[in-house]
């Protein structure tokens, strides 16, 4: 379960980074065409990427770095010659099985590979122990922050306060209960509080014309649910506590909010007006000793956030209609951008991580729960009785080692007990190397015809052989193919080359054998 949710964390990582990059970089476009309200919006956007699987297909990162794979599609009755019963059956010849020690020397890299697989397990609980701490931390500075306003806050007890409160909510159309408090904790006016809003002024004098432009300040805030925003991003934070882009989105989340926020309260004023809202908030600078740690939305923060919003305040102009219609467009394709980019962005981190489970495990695995086992067990089935099957159906023909001149087995048929997802693992085929490896002649195990050959990101270059009676052989990774389908072969024909293609960062062979549908082991039969 826990690693179910960290593999759609990364894959939502993927998507929102994404597309905050894309912003970040239309950005010397984007300022000098869109409003400050389009940039909160598409920050919004951003921040749905991070929380919602918008457009993200294929395997997730973590799918792709634990469970790489490439095998020929099956029908589910491929897994069942899988029991806890399989055996070891004694290789004459010179065929080797690789042990863990051996498979260090097998390509360079492989000690960094393996390490890899052992702690690559582990990363969902890192990252569950740092989103729990995130959420700890965050939600006590916050709790901290608002009991200290309600401990030292005071009930606003002037009535005009009040009126003036009321005459902006009817204004705005704002509904909803919003308490006020003074305090001498804060030293400019805030909003705070998604459940119960408080509007927190600070002890100073204040006129009536600047506690009017103040509450419309603010009122706009709780009308565009901006603390819920904020909010979400102590969520999102948290959760993505991992990615450096999280951290830029929630600083340009941060500004753009504001920014945007100023440009309704200014949109209908006149130029005295504008002026006159400017030294409203400059009054207020002279107020401000430190940022407050909660979640709330303030008229004034810093100098240099203030200088900038006074710039951007007295330029304002109302976008017209082709620029809206414009904005739409540009929304709607950074949309769909993310939408296929973040589907693509996962699909090609697969496989450029892929390299770490490739080597001990480079072809398809499926797992198996306990009652699949039981089912197995109760069906009787076995990866002998197929070996059985297949020598009677088959004594007059002779076996041929799949590879010309590589004998070590790095992966062989089966399957393990997974320690960390506490199911079975089963691998369908064997997987050959040895010195010499890549181009080496891949030969049909035994005669028959070719009933497939084609490509696919996973497998690369496959072959599949029919040999009659139910039997079934293929080959994976191939450099080249050699044969075409229809092709009639006899056993040590040359069918391909050994290659790396598919999701294989090495060049090795996977070979293996199905009885009717069903996997069986390809050791059974190849002996020496």
């Amino acid at each position: 379960m826990l690693q179910t949710i960290f593999r759609i964390v990364l894959t939502l990582s993927v998507a929102g980074s994404l597309i905050t990059v894309l912003l970040f970089l239309l950005r010397p476009i984007t300022q000098r065409v869109f409003n400050q309200t389009w940039r909160y919006r598409m920050c919004i956007l951003a921040v749905m990427f991070f929380l919602l699987p918008v457009g993200v297909a294929g395997n997730s990162l973590y799918d792709a770095l634990l469970h790489q794979s490439a095998q020929p599609d099956r029908p589910q009755a491929a897994v069942t010659a899988v029991l806890d019963t399989i055996a070891p059956l004694p290789i004459t010849g010179n065929v080797v099985i690789d042990t863990p020690a051996q498979t260090s020397t097998l390509t360079p890299g492989m000690d960094k590979d393996i390490s890899l697989n052992i702690v690559l397990p582990f990363l969902p609980y890192i990252w569950l122990i740092g989103a729990v701490l995130s959420v700890c931390t965050n939600g006590f500075r916050y709790i901290r922050f608002r009991r200290r306003l309600i401990r030292t806050g005071l009930p606003v007890e002037d009535k005009k306060i009040y009126s003036l409160l009321e005459a902006g909510k009817t204004t705005q159309g704002v509904s909803g209960k919003i308490r006020l408090l003074t305090s001498d904790t804060v030293k400019t006016p805030m909003l705070t509080g998604i459940f119960r809003t408080l509007l927190v002024l600070p002890e100073v004098e204040v006129n009536e014309r600047e506690l009017s432009t103040i509450f419309k300040h603010e009122l706009i805030h709780y009308q565009r649910r901006d603390l819920w925003v904020k909010t979400l991003m102590l969520l999102i934070g948290a959760i993505h506590w991992f990615n450096p882009v999280i951290y830029l989105l929630t600083k340009e989340v941060e500004t753009s909010c504001e920014l945007s926020c100023d440009e309704q309260v200014v949109r209908d004023m006149s130029v005295e007006d504008r002026h006159f809202y400017g030294e409203t908030i400059l009054n207020m600078l002279g107020r401000v000793a430190e940022k407050q740690a909660g979640v709330y939305a303030t008229l004034a923060e810093t100098k240099k956030g203030i200088e900038r919003r006074l710039t951007l305040m007295l330029r304002f102009k109302k976008m017209s209609k082709k620029t809206a219609v414009f904005s739409v467009v540009i929304a709607m394709l950074c949309t769909l951008a993310g939408c296929i980019g973040a589907a693509s962005v996962s699909d090609a981190a697969g496989g450029a991580f892929s390299e770490i489970e490739d080597i001990p495990s480079a072809t398809k695995t499926s797992l198996l729960t306990q009652s699949d086992i039981s089912d197995l067990d109760a069906a009787g089935t076995s990866p002998t009785v197929g070996a059985d099957v297949i020598n009677e159906t088959a004594s007059d023909t002779e076996w041929v080692w799949p590879v010309e001149g590589c004998d070590v087995i790095f992966a062989t048929f089966g399957t393990r007990y997974h320690p960390i997802e506490k199911v079975k693992i089963f691998n369908d085929n064997i997987q050959i190397t040895g010195k010499g490896i890549e181009g080496a002649a891949v030969y049909a195990a035994l005669a028959g015809t070719v009933s497939e050959v084609s490509f696919d990101d996973e497998r690369g270059n496959y072959i599949m052989i029919d040999h009659g009676n139910g039997i079934e052989t293929f080959y994976l990774h191939l450099d080249e193919s050699l044969v075409s389908a229809g092709d009639p072969v006899v056993a040590g024909d040359t069918i391909g080359t050994v290659g790396s293609t598919g999701k294989a960062t090495a060049p090795f062979l996977a070979f293996g054998v199905y009885l009717n549908g069903i996997a069986v082991n390809p050791l059974d039969y190849l002996k020496s």
